[in-house]
Order: C-alpha cells, then structure tokens, then sequence
C-alpha cells in the first residue's frame, strides 16, 4: 500500500507506520500516463525490505489510486547518501532522484543505514 503524499507530508506517514510506501519526490500523485517520475519511499526494516532482493530486469506493479496497474521493469539500482550523491560514482544524482523530469519511471528509495540509500529507477515495461 502507499499513500500519494509528496515532499510535504510523505516521510512522517512512513514514520507512522513501516508498512506504509508514500510518494515524496517527482509527482505527487502517481499515474502511469503523466510522462514524470513518482518517486516513492518506504522503511527498511520495514515494508520496502524487499528491494534488497531486486535485480536489474525485474517487473514492479503499481496500482495506481483508481486501482489501474501498471508494470514497470526495474533499469538501475544504487546507493546514494543522504545528500543524493552516488556512492559509486561521486556524482550528485539527487535531481534524478526527485525531481519530475520529462519521462515515464518510478523511483523507490529505502535506508541501508543511517547514512546510505538504496534507490531502485524501474521504467514502464
């Protein structure tokens, strides 16, 4: 489950409940038709764990507020700090990471520690 909530309101409403995913950066509301980015977090512990087990290729569902699925294949996964600089390459990819942009994708962002972020970019399958 996840809740449309945007940079506003979308960390306190996974602090109120682990198993809870909220939009936060890219578009508020996610749609599969808008052409931008939802960017989504979710805890570790907690209900966005699982992204540890995804690989490249791998498909994610999301339903969208109307119930309306949409498919997603999963294109990059790595680790940012918490100022959205990459880890392995020293580059600031926080824009990417948040911002709407002009295509298609979701982003889904979860703490490894204190300090580090696994992101995982999935475009539309």
């Amino acid at each position: 489950p996840y809740q449309n909530a945007g940079e506003a309101t979308g960390q306190s409403i996974i602090n109120n409940d682990r198993n809870m995913v909220a939009t936060f950066g890219g578009a508020a509301y996610q749609s599969a038709n808008d052409g931008v980015n939802t960017h989504f977090i979710g805890h570790n512990p907690g209900i966005f764990s699982h992204l540890f087990s995804l690989v490249i290729g791998d498909k994610v569902v999301v339903t969208d507020a109307n119930g309306n699925p949409s498919t997603y294949l999963v294109s990059s996964i790595f680790q940012v700090d918490d100022y959205g600089t990459n880890i392995a390459t020293n580059e600031n990819w926080v824009d990417y990471i948040l911002d709407p942009g002009s295509e298609e994708k979701i982003t889904l962002q979860t703490c490894i520690n204190a300090d580090i972020n696994l992101v995982v970019i999935a475009f539309p399958a």
